[in-house]
């Protein structure tokens, strides 16, 4: 089965039957979930009087104690009263049993609210007190949500019922979408490069002094994590904005000519976006800026062979969805829109585990040093570093996953290129 939901996945084209199936289980789940939910209903419906009639047979005998006890016994009477509604779990009624415990945490709350007076109450009001949610004016689906479900033994077929459905409901989402495979268990706004063997590819650009390189294979030992997005403008300005003024003029995005992209807002004296520039991918920052950011987050940028991994499959397709170029399919110069696009707009474009935009719009900075080394944490590098991806400017082939586009690690920005996120839950953040 595993097998199969993979190829799914890397192939990012649902199989109708598959989908329909899916829907059709979808259908039935709902129809378990409705069917248990009436159920449960009609049978607390009809249970909630006879429930308390119980109730006050079990308890008036005790209650009657109360009311002939001296001032210092009440207390504990009220203590073998909350010990006679625990023993009510024997009960030969199924409802009352399950009530139990329940009641006795009540009951406990009201001693601490009433004391000594809560003995002056009669049988019928505590009752009633008691079993409240059971028997108030409220819609029972208002009873149900606020404290019934987590309460009974007898709603565990509701709520099975209940985690039946949200599996479902994903299964039909990942069949309407395999890529969805891969946000099972990733942190949020990421997404699984599945553990394996994958190649680094080199079909083009400027790498090796004008000499192409060999694709080369490599492992991932165990499953990374990769943001399903470029990071956004409203993204790094969030991050901008938390820190020293001195440290916003080094980190703040500029454009080619050097001058700062994002200007404060008048009257607030606060940098702001471009209204409608909120999910476009933050471009014009350094590298140092981008691993900031990223080391702030808990993250740092991918690897040349990790944005190999997530771009290409272990199929070594030569564009994220496969293997031609299909004009359109992503935000590139021959294709797209000619400037920057909201992060995600090119469906398409998505890479065999669901990460958008690894071809075309903003290029991407990674941690891989032209002559292959990876940038340590903390180092400044002498070299220049490897981006990959291309961007909205550049034509077709050149959105290749393996065109290497090369850029100074010291002092390089440009408004085409941005970056994203990695996690690796084995290690720290560079």
């Amino acid at each position: 089965m595993c097998c199969i939901v993979g190829a799914l996945a890397l192939a990012q084209a649902p199989d109708p039957k598959r989908v329909a199936a899916a829907e059709e289980a979808l259908t039935r789940a709902r129809e378990a979930l409705a069917t248990s939910y009436e159920s449960l209903e009609a049978e607390l419906k009809t249970g909630g009087e006879r429930v308390k009639s119980l109730l006050l047979a079990e308890l008036r005998p005790v209650a009657d104690n109360w009311r002939n006890a001296t001032a210092p016994q009440v207390i504990k009477l009220l203590g073998e009263g909350r010990k006679k509604l625990l023993s009510l779990a024997r009960h030969d009624d199924r409802n009352l049993a399950e009530l139990a415990a329940w009641m006795a945490q009540r009951f406990n709350g009201l001693v601490q609210e009433k004391g000594a007076a809560l003995a002056k109450e009669s049988t019928e009001d505590l009752c009633g007190m008691l079993l409240s949610p059971l028997l108030d004016s409220r819609a029972f689906h208002e009873r149900w949500n606020a404290e019934l479900a987590p309460l009974l033994p007898s709603a565990e077929v509701w709520r099975k019922a209940t985690l039946d459905l949200e599996g479902l409901r994903e299964a039909a989402e990942v069949a309407k979408d395999p890529s969805r495979t891969f946000r099972r268990g990733a942190p949020a706004g990421f997404a699984r490069i599945p553990a394996g063997t994958y190649s680094t590819i080199f079909s083009g650009g400027f790498s090796g002094q004008g000499v192409r390189k060999k694709d080369r294979p490599f492992v991932l030992g165990h499953d990374l994590f990769l943001g399903v997005d470029e990071v956004t403008q409203a993204e790094y300005l969030a991050w901008i904005l938390s820190l020293s003024e001195e440290e916003r003029r080094l980190h703040q995005p500029r454009d080619d000519s050097g001058k700062p992209r994002w200007e404060a807002a008048e009257g607030t004296g606060v940098l702001a976006l471009v209204p409608g520039s909120e999910k476009l991918p933050v471009t014009g920052i350094t590298l140092a800026s981008a691993i900031a950011f990223a080391n702030a987050n808990g993250a740092r940028l991918p690897t040349e062979e990790e944005w190999c991994a997530a771009a290409s499959g272990k199929e070594r397709f030569a564009y994220p969805w496969g293997a031609r170029y299909d004009k359109g399919r992503c935000n590139d110069r021959d294709g797209g829109l000619g400037a920057l696009a909201p992060v995600g707009s090119f469906a398409g474009a998505r890479g065999p585990f669901g990460h958008n935009d690894l071809a075309g719009n903003a290029s991407e900075w990674t941690l891989t040093l032209e002559s292959g080394k990876v940038l340590e944490p903390g180092a400044e590098p002498q070299e220049n570093v490897v981006v990959r991806g291309g961007s909205f400017k550049n034509s077709g082939a050149d959105v290749t996953t393996g065109w290497v586009w090369l850029k100074r690690a010291v002092g390089d920005r440009d408004t085409e290129t941005g970056f994203r996120l990695l996690i690796d839950p084995a290690a720290k953040a560079r």
